[in-house]
């Protein structure tokens, strides 16, 4: 079980304007781990971060050098907005700037498998999933 801090959100109006306050409250206990924002006494809305439910997939398997691979970003839950970010990857280690959704393969990637990785962010925080498939390159 995780504690979260809790938060307790006032409106008040004069008849005019409306006002909010948001106070700290209590440490809450939350079994699965998500954040609970606590909007009235017994109202909470629990905000998720990312969670990865069907990996990224690149569209292919096999590609000579100088052509092209892409790679989906998969399928997330979480709160929204939701932004993804790509990482490709030679033999699991990060290729210096290759961070497009496609990659073109170059003389160097000969012999060694591409992936991609795929972080996915939003307010509450962020996680990453690498392709389900990899592709060599000839």
């Amino acid at each position: 079980m995780k504690k979260v801090l809790v938060f307790q959100e006032t409106l008040a109006t004069d008849g005019v304007n409306a006002s909010r306050m948001i106070s700290a409250g209590s440490i809450a206990d939350v079994e699965d781990g998500r954040a609970a924002y606590l909007v009235g006494m017994d109202d909470a809305v629990y905000m998720n971060p990312p969670a990865n439910t069907t990996p990224p997939v690149l569209d292919k398997t096999t590609v000579a050098v100088g052509g092209v691979i892409s790679c989906t970003t998969g399928v997330w839950t979480g709160n929204a907005p939701i932004t993804y970010a790509r990482q490709w990857l030679r033999d699991g280690a990060n290729i210096a700037g290759a961070t497009g959704a496609s990659y073109t393969a170059v003389a160097g990637d000969s012999t060694h498998s591409i992936t991609c990785r795929v972080t996915a962010t939003n307010s509450i925080g962020n996680a990453s999933a690498v392709s389900s498939n990899a592709c060599a390159v000839t």
